[in-house]
């Protein structure tokens, strides 16, 4: 298991027995450790906290437009699917 160190000191952990091929904006490679880097860095320029986030997501609405923001931002949605099933 890789682990990722966030700016919270909070630390993600990736299966690396799950093979996934990430893309970084320009549609070149990534690995899973820069594809959450860099996502745990844009996610916090749209909300500005987790129970900002948590509010964000419980409703259908919001949910739609923060996950729009993110495919704007690169974000394939197949990708973000990785992280929250």
């Amino acid at each position: 298991m890789s682990k990722v160190k966030l700016s919270d000191n909070k630390v993600m952990g990736i299966d690396s027995m799950i093979r996934t091929v990430f893309q970084g904006p320009s549609g070149t490679p990534i690995s899973a450790r820069e594809f959450m880097v860099k996502l745990f860095g844009d996610l916090s320029s749209l909300f500005n906290s987790e129970d900002e986030l948590r509010r964000l997501w419980s409703i259908p609405s919001t949910r739609k437009k923060l996950l729009q923001e993110l495919n704007e931002k690169g974000y394939m949605n197949s990708h973000l699917e990785t992280y929250v099933n």
